[in-house]
């Protein structure tokens, strides 16, 4: 069995948002019977949150009440989800920053706070997330399956 430092566990719970992620992220296998109760939500989101470091995948009120805050209509209803930075102490310039994932898969970035990106913006989720995130590619990784999951 791999040994872990008590920091590199702390890590790895504090980017699991599951039981199954946790697990396999310090190696450990898990059976069938866990993985089906797990799995058995109809949505990729459960309870309409999904984070990784400062970034919060969000659908359903917690997405209105985000779309109100930003101040930004969808009066087509073509929203599914956002990416939003959640967490408070995040760089000054990143303030309001999100990431439009409308229903056909196809995403927009909306920074507010910065100079030549308060319009929204079509861009694909790698250059959104390079623009919001310290981990890009890290947050591409852990936010596609996720995505995915949910618009199909």
């Amino acid at each position: 069995m791999t040994q872990f430092t008590a920091n590199e566990l702390i890590d790895a719970i504090k980017r699991a948002n599951t039981l199954s992620e946790l697990k396999q992220m310090v190696g450990l296998a898990e059976s069938e019977n866990e993985q089906s109760s797990e799995n058995s939500s109809p949505s990729g989101i459960e309870h309409g949150i999904c984070k990784f470091e400062d970034l919060e995948l969000v659908t359903d009120e917690k997405m209105q009440k985000a779309l109100r805050d930003l101040q930004i209509e969808d009066d087509e209803d073509i929203t599914a989800m956002m990416i939003i930075v959640s967490d408070s102490n995040t760089i000054e310039e990143r303030n309001g920053g999100c990431i439009l994932i409308d229903k056909d898969g196809s995403t927009s970035y909306y920074l507010p706070e910065r100079e030549g990106y308060d319009q929204i913006q079509r861009a694909n989720l790698k250059e959104c997330l390079d623009l919001l995130s310290d981990n890009p590619e890290k947050a591409l990784e852990f936010f596609t399956p996720k995505i995915s999951v949910d618009l199909s």
